[in-house]
């Protein structure tokens, strides 16, 4: 949200903006807007002829401009910061100043909240150079980016001998992005540079930065004074930067110090030394001479992420010196994108201290990320997410790198982190980036990927049924009965072993489809989940070609205790016994019948608790039936593993009677033989899967199985 603040270019409005900060301006005598036009035509014809004249010279005082030899230049990188102002100090010396021209290199994402001010502390004389252009006509005024082009390295020069201001309305809103060239200052009360002619050039400068507003903020690239007469610092100043700088550990760093030297008498005999031990180099690194006092050495980067600042020191042989720092900041492998790679499932920890933003406000923010690439072996349904992470995440997928084709966003799922639930291609790269909501953001987290559960089914061996992946089935040399066929039991009319993921604050559905049905006196269902806090979980059962619903299961122990039962699991696994709903059974599986924390594993009958079966009763059996599965609370998840219908009394058969299997023909030759047995022991002792699982009991009881199945075969064909 952005503020307004002073919206008058009043005396009073300005007053009170600089109050206590700085001493007051010292404001020159107005000249009339005629004179001032005629002066300007004056000192361009002038400049045009090559006819410059001296200080002072042409009609009330105003300089005539003429070449800019002597030039005082700072390379601060000073951050702006919304709704605050910033400083940078220069000293010079020299001879008195003569026609005095600024140039700024300014990065900035909105021109119109920026005000900029230079002091000559000295005499306390100071003139506002740009003052928020295109505020208060528009709002925010100027919207366009930058002043000077800081690609090129071209300035935005504020020279008295220019044609107008940078503001309205000269230039329309939103102004001119990357604007270069020479622009009078935009004092608001008409303070011109020539407030500085004939003052002494031995002296600090103040330039001040504010920023009126939020949401844009910016960086003091460089900024230089310019005088007709001599001009220089009495002291050295440097300024140390780093290319990139932002660098992955194994990398090399460009480490540069720009010196300005000293004059009276000028530097001779630059040399330039730092300290480089925190990032694994030498704690006193002399740095080459480039040329142009330009100072610079190659680091190869060994250090852990984080920021570092390397102190370095200037010398002149004249024994003067300053001190400074390079900012360096070691950042993650994966800071940028194609990042790291990530298979699933996992749960790989990482961080976004030290990282910086890439750039991307697809999903949010341009705020700091680190990115992944993951590439799915199968196709389906993958879950990415924070959930475990401390701090206000984003989560957001793409198809390219740099990020730029975005198939998935999310801020808040489990409480402040983020979850994406996402149809992804088998053989396709992903790039997933973590970011922070808010650019302040940000710290250490986990990354979450689920991979689809592999699906199984009812696998038979030796006329026996149980649930197994095809590729477990195949191996333990089983008949596979199909994907979510399971192993009813011979009562259950019709059943699933979907797998079926139960997530927070979500519903999932099944279904059962049963094709030749009859009309329903009684129904029953079985269910078996597993699932780490039972009130977490409701469960309702839906015949979908009727419309007909009932509640089987509804957060048992709430409303009563705050979250409901916390014990474990819908049926019991170890014993094969499901969870029951039957309009015959004794109670509900609630409270008051059931006190907190309930039953772990319970299993047995039990009422639908809040309506009963008969409602299905008069139906016909055919049709879909879909099951509805919901949590509804975080930190708790869960699988539907069965469900099944039993119709009338059920009466189904077991389903591995009519499959044809032959488990004694080890050799595949149709005929159960002796040789049956040292083909399959030669393969046991080979530790080939089948054979060591037979029966699907590994190891050593494999083989019992296995001659369990060639005795009660005999030999003979299949």
């Amino acid at each position: 949200m952005r503020y307004l603040g002073c919206v008058a270019l009043s005396a009073t409005c300005m007053l009170a903006m600089t109050a206590g900060a700085k001493p007051p301006q010292q404001a020159e005598p107005v000249t009339d807007a005629a004179t001032q036009a005629k002066m300007k035509l004056q000192q361009q014809l002038l400049e045009k002829a090559g006819l410059v004249g001296d200080e002072g010279a042409a009609p009330g005082g105003f300089a005539l401009r003429g070449p800019c030899p002597n030039t005082a230049v700072r390379t601060p990188a000073l951050g702006i910061i919304d709704n605050s102002t910033v400083f940078d100090t220069m000293s010079t010396a020299g001879d008195p100043l003569s026609n005095v021209k600024v140039e700024l290199n300014i990065l900035h994402t909105w021109q119109g909240d920026v005000t900029v001010s230079l002091r000559h502390e000295a005499s306390g004389t100071e003139v506002t150079l740009i003052n928020r252009p295109g505020n208060p006509q528009s709002t925010f005024g100027f919207s366009n980016d930058n002043y000077g082009d800081n690609g090129s390295g071209i300035p935005f020069v504020l020279d008295d001998s220019a044609a107008t201001t940078y503001d309205v309305p000269q230039v329309a809103a939103p102004g001119i992005t990357n604007v270069t060239g020479s622009w009078l200052p935009d004092d608001p009360f008409f303070q011109t540079l020539a407030a500085f002619n004939g003052l002494t050039a031995n002296t600090t400068w103040t330039l001040s930065v504010t920023d009126s507003a939020g949401g844009d903020i910016g960086t003091v690239v460089r900024w230089a004074i310019c005088s007709d007469n001599a001009l220089g610092t009495s002291q050295l100043s440097a300024t140390g930067t780093a290319a990139p700088p932002a660098v992955v550990s194994g990398d090399n760093v460009v480490l540069n110090v720009q010196v300005t030297p000293a004059v009276a008498p000028p530097s001779t005999g630059i040399t330039v030394v730092a300290d480089l031990s925190q990032i694994g180099g030498s704690a006193s690194q002399s740095f080459t001479d480039m040329g142009g006092n330009l100072f610079s050495h190659t680091q190869m980067v060994s250090a852990p992420f984080g920021a570092y600042s390397l102190p370095f020191t200037a010398t002149d042989a004249e024994a003067r010196f300053v001190a400074g720092n390079i900012a360096v900041t070691v950042v993650p492998s994966n800071d940028n994108c194609p990042g790291e790679v990530v298979t699933a499932p996992s749960n790989t920890f990482g961080t976004t201290n030290g990282t910086t933003p890439s750039g991307n406000v697809l999903c949010g923010v341009n705020s700091r990320d680190v990115f992944y690439n993951f590439t799915p072996t199968v196709s389906g349904e993958y879950t990415i997410d924070t959930c475990g992470t401390t701090w206000d995440t984003r989560l957001s997928v793409f198809t390219d790198c740099p990020a730029a084709s975005m198939v998935g966003c999310n801020d808040d799922a489990c409480g402040l982190q983020s979850r994406l639930i996402l149809n992804l291609d088998a053989n396709t790269t992903y790039y997933i980036r973590v970011s922070a909501f808010a650019l302040a953001g940000g710290g250490d987290f986990v990354l979450n990927i689920s991979a689809p559960p592999i699906p199984t089914g009812g696998c038979c061996i030796a006329g026996v049924c149980s649930v197994s992946t095809e590729a477990d089935c195949n191996n333990a040399g089983g008949d596979y009965l199909g994907d979510n066929t399971g192993c009813p039991s011979a009562n259950f009319t019709a059943s699933s072993s979907p797998n079926l993921p139960i997530l927070d604050n979500s519903t999932a559905t099944t279904d059962i489809v049963i094709a030749a049905g009859e009309t329903i006196t009684d129904l029953d269902v079985g269910l078996f989940i597993t699932h780490t806090f039972q009130g977490d979980v409701s469960v309702a059962l839906e015949h979908v070609d009727t419309g007909t619903f009932v509640t089987l299961i509804s957060r048992p122990g709430q409303p009563q205790t705050t979250f409901g039962f916390g014990n474990d699991n819908y049926g019991d696994a170890g014993t094969n016994t499901p969870f029951v709903l039957d309009d015959s059974a004794a109670m509900v599986y609630d409270v008051p019948n059931v006190a907190a924390p309930g039953i772990n594993n319970v299993s047995g009958s039990w009422l639908p608790d809040t309506g009963p079966l008969s409602a299905f009763n008069g139906l016909n059996s055919a049709g879909t039936w879909r099951l509805h599965v919901s949590d509804s609370a975080a930190g708790d998840i869960g699988t539907l593993t069965f469900w099944g219908l039993i119709v009338n009394g059920g009466g189904g058969s077991n389903p591995c009677d009519d499959v044809g299997t032959c488990p004694a023909d080890w050799d595949g030759n149709n005929t159960v033989e002796v040789n049956d047995i040292f083909a399959f022991l030669g393969d046991w002792f080979a530790s080939i899967p089948a054979a060591t699982n037979f029966g699907g009991t590994p190891g050593v009881p494999a083989i019992f199985a296995y001659l369990t199945a060639w005795f009660a075969h005999g030999i003979g064909p299949c």
